[in-house]
């Protein structure tokens, strides 16, 4: 065989290879999505991507690197999540499974996602109490009315955003009404508390459990994470 054939069969193996390559890592995502859209009850089938090269490998295994996650518009009450973007970590699917193109159960050591929570969505949610929410730098302004000495007054509060015991919790530091004095007094009284809100989010996708917060010019961009999670037929 002449050197350039060789070099042309060469090529054409490693395509071959390549392809193969790829569409396993195509079929496992697709999987993952299916099991992951059916088990979390996604309106949408999410977008899967898997990590790590070359995939054969880790098919062979059954066992993946890091797979990344992302759904959209997920509705757990009381409040709508905008996205998760999660990242699944010491993924193990069975090859028989993905030979199978049949998935029952999909585990993974470790899971760390990003949560966004809209504030569109948010003063829908804090509707029944008069109060609204927006970005302030690394603070979350909150307007809404508070009451000093019998009477009440439109206030905004200047907030610090935590999670604590898997919620977040909005706490006011400084009252704003136009009015010195009443500022003085709302932001010491304890009625100002009317300002404060606390926000437990429904069930979250892989049993996520919120960690830390960070406010953001559209949402809320939440920590979560989750260890030993199975992904099954529920």
């Amino acid at each position: 065989m002449s050197m350039r054939r060789l070099l042309l069969v060469l090529v054409l193996l490693a395509g071959c290879v390549i392809g193969a390559d790829r569409g396993a890592a195509w079929l496992a995502a697709r999987l993952v999505a299916t099991r992951v859209q059916s088990t979390e009850h996604l309106a949408q089938r999410p977008r899967v991507l898997v990590h790590g090269t070359p995939f054969l490998p880790q098919v062979v295994r059954g066992r993946y690197q890091a797979v990344e996650v992302w759904a959209l518009d997920l509705r757990p009450e009381p409040l709508p999540v905008a996205e998760v973007d999660a990242t699944l970590t010491g993924v193990r699917l069975p090859l028989g499974d993905v030979l199978r193109r049949s998935v029952s159960q999909v585990d993974a050591d470790s899971v760390r996602a990003r949560v966004m929570l809209r504030y569109g969505d948010l003063n829908t949610y804090l509707a029944g109490r008069n109060l609204s929410v927006a970005a302030a730098g690394p603070s979350l302004r909150v307007t809404g009315t508070a009451r000093v000495l019998g009477r009440d007054f439109s206030a905004a509060a200047v907030s610090d955003v935590a999670v604590r015991d898997g919620q977040v919790v909005v706490t006011a530091h400084r009252i704003e009404t136009g009015n010195s004095l009443a500022d003085a007094a709302l932001s010491a009284a304890a009625d100002a508390r009317r300002l404060d809100f606390t926000v437990r989010l429904g069930s979250l996708p892989f049993g996520l459990r919120l960690t830390d917060v960070r406010v953001q010019p559209d949402g809320l961009v939440l920590t979560a994470d989750a260890r030993a999670v199975v992904v099954n037929t529920g």
